[in-house]
């Protein structure tokens, strides 16, 4: 199926490691232009060198962050077409260990930084009367984990952002999506998975195994299988697709809510 994105911008926040490189990968094997937004410049150095993109390096939990942003990369990289978010990370806590520190930092850490860059990137797709928006965010805003509530109450924030702005913003030609995936094979599901073991007092090998069990194809989900669904929503053969918050779980929740 031929997605129409050859020579489209496209900004990927966190687009440096995980879901989002993977993301990266594939808009360039759509013949886009990408602009990868990263924290540190080791980040940064890396992935330009690797794949030949544009990088900026910013942390998006500051306010007014995602404005200079947007404003940087137009200025100087050209109109963005495609917004994916997938910077942030939240670190799982024990409820028992849960500090009002906690439940800020996860907020600053995920919730803030696709915030911030909405506020930035929105206006400037609205005055053109186009774009497309996918927020990586995540199946812990759907179902409470004992180790990631304050990760995942943001995420919840985040589904609720993208369904009220999609709604807001559909009338000026810009659709606002987000993907929400169970666990995938990243550095960060290693964390997951060292957490996951300390928190039920068992090994990492079987904390692995008790995730590949509980999902319905009984294996891990890869980065390009996200990016993948990324990618067609934020082309024009997802049209009419705004809105919507897509649960990537290979079936393992077999309800129609």
């Amino acid at each position: 199926m031929e997605l129409n994105l050859k020579d489209k911008h496209v900004v990927v926040t966190g687009g440096g490691r995980g879901i989002g490189l993977a993301c990266t990968k594939e808009f360039i094997n759509e013949g886009c232009k990408v602009t990868v937004v990263v924290r540190s410049q080791e980040t940064a150095d890396a992935v330009k060198q690797s794949l030949g993109v544009n990088t900026y390096v910013v942390n998006l939990s500051d306010p007014g962050s995602g404005v200079a942003m947007a404003k940087h990369i137009e200025n100087n990289y050209g109109p963005i077409d495609i917004l994916v978010n997938s910077a942030g990370d939240v670190r799982m806590c024990a409820v028992d260990n849960i500090t009002d520190n906690d439940w800020l930092e996860a907020m600053n850490n995920k919730f803030f930084p696709y915030i911030h860059s909405l506020n930035g990137v929105l206006p400037l797709m609205k005055q053109r009367g186009q774009g497309s928006v996918v927020n990586v965010i995540g199946y812990g805003g759907r179902q409470g984990q004992p180790i990631h509530l304050t990760g995942g109450a943001g995420n919840a924030g985040l589904m609720l952002a993208t369904a009220g702005l999609g709604h807001v913003y559909a009338s000026n030609g810009i659709r606002i999506n987000s993907v929400n995936p169970v666990a995938v094979e990243t550095d960060r599901f290693k964390n997951t998975l060292k957490a996951n073991a300390e928190n039920s007092g068992i090994t990492v090998d079987k904390a692995r195994e008790n995730f590949e069990n509980k999902y319905a194809m009984k294996r891990i989900m890869q980065p390009e299988e996200v990016a993948n669904v990324v990618v067609f929503l934020a082309s024009d053969r997802a049209s009419y697709v705004n809105g919507a918050n897509i649960t990537i779980d290979g079936g393992t929740n077999s309800t129609i809510l």
